[in-house]
């Protein structure tokens, strides 16, 4: 367990910050980045949530339980933040946004799983979590 939720969520808020100078920049693609804006924001709040949890006397059992869940999201979502950072606000950025994100977005597909798509596992996963040391499991 070689992570922190709290940093985690802060990162996502600050990649989400930094999509926002995308949505002029890049026609036609402003309602992707406005998803992903939107959901970056929603993961953070539950790993802002999860972070109260896990600290918590009461979920201590049930933190144990999930912990190598909250590794694969943590690790994972660490890997997809660090990628989008270095592609699209890196010092080797290509100058023209339209094809960063392109690149980008390719390099996820090959990977097997679109940036919305993996956005949407990691709100999922952050919520079930949440569930299960909530006690709705």
């Amino acid at each position: 367990m070689d992570w922190s939720l709290l940093d985690l969520a802060k990162e996502a808020e600050d990649v989400a910050s930094g999509l926002q100078i995308f949505v002029d920049d890049v026609p036609g693609y402003d309602r992707d980045f406005l998803a992903h804006i939107s959901a970056l924001f929603a993961i953070s709040a539950e790993l802002r949530h999860l972070e109260e949890l896990v600290g918590h006397r009461s979920s201590r059992r049930a933190a144990a339980r999930v912990t190598p869940e909250l590794d694969l999201l943590c690790g994972s979502m660490e890997l997809t933040m660090d990628s989008v950072k270095f592609d699209l606000f890196g010092a080797k950025a290509p100058a023209n946004p339209r094809r960063a994100y392109e690149h980008l977005c390719a390099q996820f597909e090959r990977e097997g799983r679109s940036f919305g798509g993996r956005l949407v596992a990691y709100q999922d996963l952050a919520v079930g979590l949440t569930d299960i040391l909530q006690g709705y499991d």
